[in-house]
């Protein structure tokens, strides 16, 4: 080898070190939450390098991070094109089409990663939980199964297969699986949901109240209302100025569950006034539950009650006919909403215990206890409701099933969403 070409596969050498000193520091960034410096990182790669497939796979990732989804599409699709074996990419792909409710088509990216890498546990997850939504539990089993054995300490599959085997009618199984998920997490909030469901397909509604007893952990918190305004109304006609004001209002965006109703992003990332006094009255609130809750070592919320905790505010506006779909809140510790403004029509009575919600009669109502998957034919879980109340606060464990009745009638439902999160080290 000559000086010149010497020279050449030196410079070669340095380049490529630059380049995954680069690309590592992307993923870092993305690892932490911080998805538009990896952005800016991976696009000036990218122009040095443009086909360095790795650097497009994670420029897509960043993309989908941020919430722009019309442009991680057409990266990852890039990215997949140039390097059609690149495994993670085609499950990049599919994560960011499951996302956007193309079920299906996600369905066979991920069938195309197993299928490149067989010991790629993510992937077989993503396939199990894909084919769970469309309904196709036999398979799904079959590939959250084959996620446990590659990797059995990965808790995802775990928690999933146990809805699987719940929508299966297979209540024992599901448990056994639910334990072993919380022995790997105690405080896994998607394995306690599924544990209340699969003690009461078993009948063992003793054990089931002791994690969901709806009169013991949901409570009502009526805030007090800052010094500076004479009346509730005047302060909540202050808040929804603020909700209809904010930028980061969409109607539908398909990241939240919210049909037929807009949503923010989180709120005190960039508080006005307004939000800053909402934060300060419900933290008094939250403090006051606290001190009223009596610690318990054994239980997954008592056990968890922080002294220090940070909060997230997500607004919603929810019109005729919208509604949002069950689902649960799987890193926070209390979870609640505040009813900034409620037509005068959907506030009547409480719905007695354990009776199944008229959705006429009972529109815009918050319902717990219906899980956001199938369940065995004959069976129906144990549900409570509660009317919205301007000016009311209502809290409940992370872990607990809720949605709202759909809307019948005129007007709009304001409200903002808050979740607690423990901060003790």
């Amino acid at each position: 080898m000559n000086r010149a070409e010497r020279r050449s596969r030196h410079k070669s050498e340095r380049t490529e070190r630059r380049n995954n000193v680069s690309l590592a520091a992307a993923v870092k960034h993305l690892s932490n939450g911080r998805p538009n410096r990896a952005r800016q990182i991976l696009n000036g790669q990218l122009n040095k390098t443009p086909m360095d497939a790795s650097c497009m796979h994670y420029l897509g990732v960043s993309y989908y991070q941020l919430g722009d989804f019309d442009k991680a599409n057409e990266v990852l699709r890039k990215t997949v094109e140039i390097a059609p074996e690149y495994a993670e990419a085609h499950n990049s792909l599919g994560n960011l089409l499951f996302e956007i409710r193309q079920i299906p088509e996600s369905v066979e990216c991920f069938r195309k990663a197993v299928s490149l890498n067989s010991n790629y546990a993510n992937a077989y997850t993503n396939l199990g939980n894909a084919l769970r939504q469309l309904g196709d539990l036999s398979s799904a089993e079959h590939y959250l199964t084959s996620a446990i054995k590659i990797d059995s300490l990965s808790i995802r599959p775990q928690y999933i297969l146990s809805s699987v085997l719940i929508g299966l009618g297979r209540a024992s199984e599901a448990l056994k699986v639910v334990d072993q998920s919380l022995k790997i997490d105690p405080y896994c909030q998607n394995a306690l949901a599924a544990k209340v469901i699969a003690l009461q397909m078993l009948e063992k509604y003793s054990e089931a109240e002791k994690l969901q007893c709806f009169d013991n952990f949901i409570h009502s918190l009526k805030l007090k209302i800052p010094s500076s305004f004479n009346t509730e109304s005047e302060f909540n006609s202050d808040l929804c100025k603020a909700i209809l004001s904010e930028p980061s209002l969409t109607w539908e965006p398909l990241n939240r569950v919210t049909r037929n109703g807009a949503v923010t992003q989180n709120m005190l990332n960039n508080p006005n006034r307004a939000i800053k006094q909402f934060e300060k009255i419900l933290r008094q609130g939250i403090d006051h539950l606290k001190s009223s809750l009596d610690f318990d070592p054994d239980h997954p919320f008592l056990s968890r009650i922080p002294k220090k905790y940070s909060l997230t505010f997500v607004a919603s506006i929810l019109r005729e006919g919208g509604w949002h779909p069950s689902h649960i809140h799987e890193s926070s510790w209390l979870s609640g909403v505040y009813y900034v403004d409620v037509p005068i029509m959907h506030t009547t009575n409480l719905v007695p215990k354990n009776e199944l919600i008229d959705t006429y009669k009972n529109s815009g109502w918050l319902e717990f206890g219906i899980p956001d998957y199938s369940l065995p034919e004959g069976f129906s879980p144990i549900t409570r409701s509660f009317p919205p109340e301007i000016g009311v606060a209502r809290c409940f464990p992370s872990y607990f099933f809720h949605n709202t009745v759909p809307f019948t009638g005129l007007g709009d439902r304001i409200g903002i969403a808050f979740d607690v999160y423990v901060e003790d080290s």
